[in-house]
């Protein structure tokens, strides 16, 4: 087969040019008229989603979600924590009370970096909250058992942000849904004040203790009158 075409191309070389060059011809044509076609902002997001995609494949091609993110084990994790409360219900008949907001979390990851001079500059980038180390919540208090764990949504984003080649800082935004128990006292009814408090541990299961240090910030009661 390969040389009957070969006999053929010695044979009639003018014709098989003319054949091909027009196929090219058009080819080209069509490609450049499709780049022409683009938007500025298309090609920049094509580049940008481009970029991002071989960012991400180099971070988590060695990275293991299960080990907690520093060089040395020995050295604890520090965790700020932020609670924005949304909305709350009271059940004064069952004593419990149901919180809902976000969470906002940084810490370092010693682990997941790059060196943004190897990709364009690129410093940001979002991932799925399941795909790196998070830290574990729970709640003292909740309702449905002691110490009942926090559960993070698959669908929660953390955004990833190069501080040096060989440290990225890590934030965090999952929302949360929590009923816990509270203890009221109407005695002094209807000017009794009531105290009922969340209380959050945030740890890991997979490290040694002590691993984790929270720190806990613009932390201020929230105060509710009835009208």
């Amino acid at each position: 087969m390969f040389t009957n075409y070969y006999l053929i191309f010695n044979y009639f070389p003018l014709i098989i040019l003319f054949i091909y060059s027009p196929i090219n011809s058009q080819i080209q044509t069509s490609e450049f008229s499709n780049f022409q076609n683009e938007l500025p902002e298309e090609i920049l997001n094509r580049t940008y989603v481009q970029e991002q995609t071989n960012l991400q494949k180099y971070i988590f091609k060695k990275y293991d979600r299960k080990t907690r993110p520093v060089q040395n084990q020995s050295i604890p994790t520090t965790v700020l924590f932020h609670a924005y409360l949304m909305h709350f219900s009271v059940d004064q008949l069952q004593q419990t009370m149901f919180l809902n907001g976000h969470i906002y979390m940084t810490w370092s990851d010693d682990k997941a970096t790059w060196d943004p001079s190897l990709f364009n500059n690129v410093r940001t980038t979002m991932v799925k909250t399941w795909e790196i180390w998070h830290p574990e919540l729970r709640i003292a208090n909740s309702v449905s058992g002691v110490n009942q764990y926090f559960e993070i949504s698959r669908r929660s984003h953390a955004t990833l942000t190069s501080i040096t080649p060989n440290k990225t800082k890590v934030e965090s935004y999952p929302t949360f849904s929590v009923r816990v128990g509270c203890n009221f006292d109407f005695r002094d009814y209807p000017n009794d004040e009531q105290n009922c408090a969340e209380f959050v541990r945030v740890g890991s299961s997979t490290s040694i203790p002590d691993s984790i240090s929270r720190l806990f910030y613009d932390f201020t009661r929230t105060r509710y009158s009835r009208s």
